[in-house]
Parts: C-alpha cells; structure tokens; sequence
C-alpha cells in the first residue's frame, strides 16, 4: 500500500513538473522577443526559426524517445529527455547569437518529444488504471506553464532562457533518486531475454495496434497544435490582426483538447504505435501549418 502511495505521489510529481516544462519552452520565445531582437537585432524572421527549430525536435524526439524507452527502459528515456532539454535552455540562455538560440530551441524540442511520451508511458505501467487522471493533469500544467513563461517577460531574456533548466533540474532528481525503472517494463525484458537469448526492444502496453495507431495520431495532433500554440503566441507581432489572435486562440484550445483526449487512451497503444503514428501526424500538420494564417498583414 506504502509503494502505491508512494508511485501516484511520483507520477503527480513528474506530470505536473513535465507539463510546466512543457509549457514554459513554449511561450518562453514570445516572452524573450522583444529582449532578444534588443541585443541581438530585430529579425523576425530568426524568431520565427527559433519556435520552429523546437517544432522540428519535437518530431525527431518523439520517435526517438521511443526507441531509448523500448530498449533501455522508461526511466532512461527520462534521464535522456531532461538533460538534453536542460542543455537547450542553457545554450539559449548563453546564446551569442540567433543561430545559438537556434540549436539550443531545436535541443529544448528534442526534449519535449521525449516528455510526451517516456513519463506517460513510465506512469501507466507504475500506477495502472489509477494514472489515467494524473495523467489528465498535464494539460493544466502545461498552460501554467505558458503563463509563468509570460511572466518572465519582465526578466532580462538570458534569465527567461535560463528558467526553463529548472524543471529539467528538478526531474532529472526525481529520476536520478526516486523513480525506479518500470516494472512492466523489466519484467518484459526479462521475458525477451529468455525466449530469445538476446536482448530485444520491448513495448509497453497492451496489444491494440490499429486503435493504438489512430490515438498515437491524436497525440501527434495535440503535440503539433502546442507546437503551433509556441508559434502564434506572439502572432500580434508578426500578423498584427484581429484574424491572427482568433487563430492563436484556436490553436491553443485545440492543444488541450487534444491531450485531455488522448491521455486516458494511452494505455491501448504500444509505444513503437506512439513512435509511428506521432511522427506521421506531426509531420503531416506541420506542412499544412506552415502557411501565413494572415497573408497580407497591415503594417
């Protein structure tokens, strides 16, 4: 019963420490703007790269996630996700120049592929039907997120930069001292190894491949629209019109309706089915997404 208690107290920890990391790299662009384009030079055009380059990690670490969570376990994938993310807020922070801020928001985006799906996956299989509203609380937590990354626009943008390593901080801890690996997950790679005499990638959950494709889909439309979500945050600066802050509205509306959908269908889907249909999806939207919502803003 104590590990019980002690399993949905580390799955809120790590939900609600993810979702604010989550939130915070998000909105944290449009916080730091208009320091950044001070010191650096006005270039909306490089702002615009510095939100994509963490939509395009994203896509890389979800898949990616996959793999290290298969292979070497959920806590791994954890370990793994948090230090990357914690070296792209650093390198943001201490950037030089736009092409810095580049690779340290393209890091950061590595990182949050990895939050969406080594935590949840580690939760489910620690805390069973019992993590599926914490699970829900991740949502809340990424738009808390977004809001302390609006405040931090009154601090200097090195220090709204630096912020963000501090939940990367905070749960690389938690996994370096009080998140032992999945037992789901060890005991299926135990069985791996002695069917086969070899290690094998394993996944969790239950066998529900088709279904688990279509869900894996919504995770990669909900994971897209927060993306989208970094994007038109400041769409007042680029678009100046009422049509652009109607489009950042829906965007972040469809952000949480897409997780709250998707999190209490995770547990049907294999990872490998989170890796595939995510990535396709994510893919997909950003091509679509990728227009002017407003090709002919008014200076």
């Amino acid at each position: 019963m104590g590990e019980d208690k002690a399993a949905i107290t580390r799955g809120w920890v790590l939900t609600m420490l993810g979702g604010l990391h989550y939130g915070y790299h998000v909105g944290v662009v449009a916080a730091a703007a208009s320091g950044v384009a001070e010191h650096l030079g006005e270039d909306l055009q490089a702002i615009e790269v510095a939100s994509a380059a963490a939509l395009a990690g994203a896509i890389v670490g979800s898949p990616l996630s996959g793999v290290i969570c298969e292979r070497f376990g959920r806590r791994a994938g954890t370990v793994v996700g948090e230090t990357i993310g914690l070296l792209g807020a650093l390198c943001c922070a201490a950037a030089s120049g736009y092409h810095w801020i580049w690779v340290g928001r393209l890091l950061v985006g590595l990182g949050i592929g990895f939050c969406t799906l080594a935590k949840p996956l580690y939760i489910q299989e620690t805390v069973g039907p019992a993590g599926r509203p914490i699970l829900a609380g991740f949502a809340p937590a990424v738009a808390a997120g977004v809001l302390l990354s609006k405040a931090s626009g009154e601090l200097h943008w090195r220090v709204a930069f630096a912020l963000g390593a501090l939940p990367a901080v905070s749960l690389l801890s938690v996994a370096a001292f009080w998140m032992p690996e999945s037992p789901a997950w060890l005991r299926a790679r135990a069985n791996s190894k002695t069917a086969s005499g070899a290690r094998k990638p394993v996944s969790g959950g239950r066998a529900c491949d088709a279904r688990g494709l279509v869900l894996a889909m919504t995770l990669g439309l909900a994971n897209q629209a927060t993306g989208s979500y970094a994007y038109t945050v400041y769409s007042d600066l680029l678009f100046h019109s009422a049509q652009a802050e109607l489009f950042t509205m829906i965007v972040a509306a469809l952000s949480v309706l897409g997780a709250l959908l998707v999190v209490p269908l995770m547990s049907c889907c294999r990872s490998r089915m989170l890796m595939v249909g995510g990535l396709l999806l994510m893919a997909a939207l950003s091509i679509a997404s990728s227009g002017d919502p407003n090709p002919n803003p008014n200076p």
